[in-house]
């Protein structure tokens, strides 16, 4: 399993540092990923066998 979270933190550095430290803490630097802002969002769901957008 493979877990990727994608889009632009927008500023909130801070939430992206809590993010990536309870990744850490969690042990699943392994199987999560924080990737950034994605320009094809359409070509990557359709990657995945199963995905959900937040907002």
């Amino acid at each position: 399993m493979r877990v990727i979270f994608a889009g632009d933190a927008q500023g909130r550095s801070n939430y992206e540092s809590g993010m990536k430290g309870a990744i850490s803490v969690a042990g699943l630097k392994e199987v999560a990923s924080i990737v950034g802002h994605l320009r094809d969002m359409p070509r990557w769901r359709s990657r995945r066998r199963i995905s959900r957008c937040f907002r």
